[in-house]
């Protein structure tokens, strides 16, 4: 099968599946790696049908076959990384990526930073988003969980400038407002806390978060009736959300609505009883 023969092949299964053809392109790009083993971008396709159609163990399997027959083309590990990843495997994301590491890729050290961010080991995770800084001066994502690191380590005015960092290069991230909210909330800076969170819940609605921490910075500022609205609001986000439950409760008490307030913090202390005991 020649070069010609095969992009057309690939072009046909593309088709197949952008017209709901999925057993078509599936077939189709099977037949183009039986022919012609080392057409990593069959590999790749092939495997992404199977993620997207919720069959990631075909899609891990395709990604494993593609590295055996092409063993020097380490991009199938960045694959797999993101596979693992996208499924909450760390350690499996871990491993695949720290093959790599050494390939000065921005989302290589950008995945690990999430990695280690989720293991608790902060200092590595500081580490890797710093390289990815370094690698990709311009990546919003990397200086976002950067600063929530930061937000961690309990290094708030460093978070605040890397956040603000973060959102000047793209303004329009709910997160990056929320983490920024946050951190002003730390430093007890309310007013400006209170403008980052309502910009986060107006970019990103339904995040429960977000609505519940300008719910908090609300009643520090007496404003209970409007902390009552968003603390509502986080609830039906999110119902059994303890934090939410607990500072509607209060809320609810400072409006004299005594019912309301015992019942939310009922439900907030058994919701925080029954969370598992940290190691």
């Amino acid at each position: 099968m020649n070069e010609l023969q095969i992009h057309t092949l690939l072009e046909q299964a593309s088709r197949f599946y952008e017209d709901d053809k999925t057993l078509h392109a599936i077939q189709l790009l099977k037949q183009v790696i039986a022919a012609s083993p080392t057409c990593e971008k069959a590999y790749v396709m092939l495997a992404q049908i199977y993620f997207e159609t919720k069959r990631p163990d075909f899609a891990e399997k395709v990604l494993l076959q593609g590295l055996e027959a092409n063993n020097d083309n380490l991009e199938y590990y960045l694959l797999l990384g993101n596979l693992h990843l996208r499924q909450l495997h760390f350690e499996q994301a871990l491993a695949c990526f720290e093959k790599i590491r050494n390939l000065n890729i921005p989302q290589v050290h950008l995945n690990l930073g999430l990695i280690y961010l989720g293991f608790g080991r902060l200092s590595e995770a500081e580490a890797e988003l710093k390289r990815a800084a370094a690698l990709e001066p311009n990546l919003p994502q990397v200086y976002e969980l950067w600063g929530e690191v930061l937000l961690e380590q309990k290094r708030i005015s460093e978070a605040v400038e890397i956040l603000q960092h973060a959102i000047r290069l793209d303004q329009y991230s709910g997160s990056r407002h929320r983490l920024l909210g946050e951190a002003f909330a730390h430093l007890s800076q309310w007013e400006m806390a209170y403008d980052k969170l309502v910009l986060a819940v107006d970019l990103n609605p339904d995040d429960a978060e977000a609505w519940c921490l300008c719910g908090d910075v609300l009643l520090r500022l007496n404003r209970y009736a409007e902390a009552q609205t968003y603390l509502g609001r986080s609830l039906q986000l999110q119902p059994n959300y303890p934090e939410a439950l607990a500072d509607y409760g209060l809320a609810c008490a400072m409006l004299g609505e005594n019912d309301k307030a015992l019942e939310a913090f009922e439900s907030a202390s058994k919701k925080l009883s029954s969370r598992p005991v940290a190691n």
